[in-house]
């Protein structure tokens, strides 16, 4: 800590010289000389008093305090013990500085140079906040940056941003300030950016708001563009399937690659020609999106634009037509179907051919050679806009809409609170800005309760469809005959893999570290697998299944290999539950979990999986080292316990006692800090 920071007692300190100043748990006190001549000792001040005291005693607070001043309503003195420091004790009318809400009906508060807890109910504000404050602050622009959004953003846990994004996007709508935050966010990023490779990103803030902006503007794009063509896929019970492991008909393999390029080109025709009816507003975001990046990447002129028009809106609505409200529901063959048209889409969006990874695909190099100007057409009609058609604007939310983005946001902000203020102040945000913050979150009032979600009610059948019920019972015979006839085909497969499977020596090589993510999945993509247990390690490089949870790690019945590299795809909500796929080498895999915090947890733990396996050697030699070194310090630190341990067992003198006691305090300090260290590293 620097010279005036702030600091809280950790624990109470009586002096023993003249130097030196009592100071108890709680207080707050002010730092005057760090390391004052004696190492592991700070000067303060307290009180008006200036002394010094052990700097493991001291733990440094953010400066200036965030927070809003409150008044005592009533006097609080706690009943049982009113000196042991960690209650704050005030009377009617003083005046507290109320810096967090820990939990339910309790505050943090200082007053008199005292932090400490005390009931909610006690304490009121001149005024509560009114959210639209805190809407001002995320819509307020310094330094030709939307700054306090981004810091909310970048603070969020990762599996919250996708909802935060959305959030922001409803926010500024309000004030039709949307084109100017994604235009900002564009700008930042393209001038962030070094490689062209890795503009806009899985998870950049960019990426995040122009693909929930898509969502919510084009949801009347999509379904007037994509039902159609989905629908004659469902209807016709289309099999596209050109994958030789999942075929063996060689005839019937032409059939379907014939029969997929068909589909696939009534997919770009659609596009094509319902490309005047692209929303404007998202054309306009293409336009700049396309300026933006061209002046520093000119090779990315189209490809910027097909990542967002066919990457982030296009495809997801295609693999996962429900979930973008196109359709209700898609089965297993559909959705096959659906992937390997989505796949062509993109890959010819990207002007690329299909290869190695995914040898299969490689009969529609043709289809993609012939439309490349076609893509090309499509991509430059995206890109321009006319400045005379206005853009759309978000339908005005409900009263209840307007409440449940008020909710989320408050969670939000009260959730990640502590590392929002962090990056506030590292980011060198004026101190009279960051307490006008906190203010208002603390104004805000508790964090409100999540609703219960009631359970869906299904609609009654229109009289029509009953009385159709004589052609209805034809078509669900049809649909049983061909629901035979694929478990047959699914029962062949199975005798096919169990054969394969038999013939693969088994792995010898168990898992070892620290288990990342584990839980229950079922493979969706073959239903009479039964669910099994998958895990995955933290110096693994393989996922591992296995029969139950009750099994040791050595005992594993199967392995997934990501080495070299791999893929993760969180698809969300289906008829099924929660999936996500993983495209590896040889194939890809389809999981449903029963939770959501499932699904987003092995998607989370995959990506930053993913970023370890692909770290350069000198960087992981580098970590390597580091930990090892970290690791050295901790087994220091432990002897250095268990030696005081045995120091103190063998005196009976109260002053060795007390020094002794201490030096394991702060021993064990010091070792959670390192511990933190040893876990970020």
């Amino acid at each position: 800590p620097q010279a005036n920071a702030i600091g809280r007692v950790k624990f109470s300190f009586t002096h023993r010289h003249d130097d030196e100043i009592d100071v108890k748990f709680n207080d707050i006190v002010r730092f005057v000389q760090v390391d004052c001549g004696v190492e592991g000792w700070s000067e303060v001040e307290f009180n008006g008093k200036v002394g010094k005291v052990p700097s493991a005693y001291i733990q440094k607070l953010p400066s200036p305090y965030e927070g809003a001043v409150g008044k005592a309503e009533f006097s609080f003195v706690h009943q049982k013990e009113a000196d042991t420091g960690q209650f704050l004790q005030f009377s009617e009318g003083d005046e507290i500085l109320v810096i967090d809400r820990p939990f339910t009906g309790w505050c943090v508060g200082i007053l008199k140079s005292h932090l400490g807890l005390f009931p909610e109910n006690y304490v009121s504000f001149p005024s509560k906040a009114n959210f639209s404050e805190l809407e001002e602050i995320l819509r307020t622009m310094e330094n030709n940056e939307y700054i306090y959004s981004r810091i909310l953003c970048s603070a969020v846990d990762v599996s919250a941003t996708e909802g935060l994004a959305r959030d922001l996007i409803l926010i500024f709508e309000k004030e039709n300030k949307v084109f100017d935050l994604i235009s900002n966010v564009i700008d930042t990023e393209v001038g962030q950016t070094i490689n062209e490779g890795t503009l806009f990103r899985k998870n950049s803030l960019s990426s995040h708001l122009m693909s929930q902006y898509a969502r919510l503007i084009g949801k009347d794009y999509l379904c007037s563009t994509l039902k159609p063509l989905i629908q004659s896929i469902i209807s016709a019970n289309a099999d596209f399937e050109i994958d030789p492991h999942k075929i063996n008909d060689a005839s019937k393999m032409e059939k379907n690659v014939i029969a997929l390029e068909r589909a696939a080109q009534n997919f770009l025709l659609d596009m094509m020609g319902s490309v005047n009816k692209f929303p404007m507003a998202l054309r306009r975001i293409c336009e700049y999106l396309q300026k933006s990046v061209v002046e520093k990447f000119p090779n990315a002129k189209r490809k910027v634009i097909g990542g967002f028009f066919f990457l982030r809106l296009i495809c997801p609505a295609v693999v996962s037509p429900e979930g973008f409200g196109v359709v209700d529901y898609v089965d297993d063959n559909t959705r096959r179907s659906l992937i390997l048209i989505s796949k062509i889409m993109q890959t010819l969006s990207n002007g690329v051919m299909f290869g190695v990874k995914e040898e299969y695909m490689k009969p529609m190099n043709k289809f993609i050679t012939e439309n490349l100007e076609n893509s090309h057409f499509l991509l430059d009609k995206l890109a321009t806009s006319h400045p005379d058609i206005p853009s759309e604007r978000l339908p005005e939310l409900t009263e209840e809409e307007s409440q449940d983005l008020v909710n989320r946001v408050h969670n939000v902000c009260s959730l990640c609170k502590a590392k929002f203020f962090r990056e506030l102040h590292e980011g060198n945000i004026d101190d009279a800005m960051i307490r006008k913050i906190s203010g208002v979150i603390i104004r805000l009032g508790p964090t409100p309760k999540k609703k219960q979600k009631s359970a869906a009610v299904r609609p009654a059948q229109p009289a029509a469809s009953r009385a159709d019920s004589s052609s209805d019972k034809k078509k669900l015979r049809a649909k049983e005959k061909e629901r035979e006839r694929e478990e047959k085909r699914e029962k062949k497969q199975r005798e096919r893999e169990k054969k394969i499977a038999a013939t693969r020596p088994p792995p010898v090589d168990p898992p070892s570290g620290t288990v990342l993510v584990k839980s229950v999945l079922q493979p969706r993509n073959n239903k009479q697998l039964r669910k099994r247990v998958y895990a995955l390690y933290s110096s693994s490089t393989k996922i591992y299944c296995y029969n139950n949870t009750e099994d040791p790690p050595a005992s594993f019945v199967d392995s997934i290999e990501l080495v070299p590299s791999y893929e993760v795809s969180l698809i969300g909500r289906t008829k099924n539950g929660w999936e996500f796929s993983i495209r590896t080498i040889e194939r890809e895999y389809w999981f449903v979990c029963n939770l959501e915090e499932d699904m987003r947890s092995w998607v989370a733990y995959l990506d930053r999986r993913k970023k370890e396996i692909m770290m350069p050697d000198a960087d992981k030699a580098q970590k390597i080292e580091l930990v090892n070194c970290l690791e050295e310090k901790m087994r220091g630190y432990v002897d250095d316990k268990e030696a005081t341990k045995l120091r103190l067992k063998g005196t009976t003198d109260a002053d060795v006692i007390a020094a002794e006691t201490r030096r394991i305090e702060e021993i064990v300090i010091m070792m959670d800090t390192l511990q933190r260290s040893i876990d970020a590293a």
